[in-house]
């Protein structure tokens, strides 16, 4: 199960640094133009939005999808449905930090920055860890990774 977590582990490694490779791309392509300015129009603010409920959604999913798994099955396969589960709120994660990057570039506005960068925090923070993933999964005894 150890190697398990290693895979879980290196995909969320894979997750941090494309966003964080991206958001340092674009703000070497945007270095001429940076400003801050909350933005006026309603349509920019969809970008803030998708950030947020791509937060709040993505640890929804989570918990609901790590609350479906079958305390009766075999530690491998809750640590399988776990990575299935963690997949899907780092796409959530990931999915909020790319647009709100993806705004930044457009407009070179750093307001943008700040949500995506939220975003980040909360896919660096989700990092799986032995003890999170037995907390999770409510791992007891030998079972625990």
């Amino acid at each position: 199960m150890k190697q398990q977590l290693k895979i879980i582990q290196l995909i969320h490694g894979s997750f941090c640094t494309a966003v964080l490779i991206f958001g340092l791309v674009s703000l070497f392509i945007n270095k001429e133009r940076l400003h801050f300015a909350i933005p006026k129009k309603t349509e920019d603010l969809v970008f803030v939005l998708v950030a947020i409920l791509s937060v709040v959604f993505g640890n929804i999913l989570f918990k609901k999808l790590i609350g479906s798994i079958d305390e009766t099955n075999p530690a491998d396969q809750k640590v399988m449905q776990y990575q299935t589960a963690f997949l899907v709120k780092c796409a959530f994660f990931e999915a909020g930090a790319l647009a709100n990057i993806i705004a930044f570039l457009m407009s070179a506005n750093t307001f943008f920055l700040l949500f995506a960068g939220l975003c980040f925090i909360f896919l660096v923070m989700s990092r799986p860890t032995p003890d999170k993933v037995a907390e999770s999964l409510r791992l007891q005894g030998s079972d625990i990774l």
